[in-house]
């Protein structure tokens, strides 16, 4: 449902537009769940990237753009540490 709102919004409106971005965020939020952290990033960047250049990078909705790039990453970091964690209990 994302994908496809984000692609006629890119269609009428054009590419990198802030509105753009509050789409790349909730696409990635939904793979973000699903579980696809890989894609969720590429989404969450492209996001922040906008809004950083229209908004500049102490705007909230630019902060909020770099939250979720700070929740990929921690819940990256517990994926990885629950990996490492089974693997030295199985040694």
């Amino acid at each position: 449902m994302y994908r496809r709102a984000l692609m006629l919004h890119e269609q009428v409106h054009g590419v990198n537009t802030v509105e753009a971005a509050t789409l790349e965020i909730n696409l990635g939020a939904a793979l973000l769940a699903a579980g696809d952290a890989a894609e969720s990033k590429r989404h969450f960047q492209t996001a922040l990237d906008i809004r950083c250049k229209h908004l500049g990078e102490e705007h909230a909705l630019t902060q909020t753009a770099m939250k979720w790039m700070v929740k990929l990453q921690s819940k990256n970091d517990l994926t990885r540490a629950a990996s490492d964690a089974s693997k030295t209990e199985g040694s």
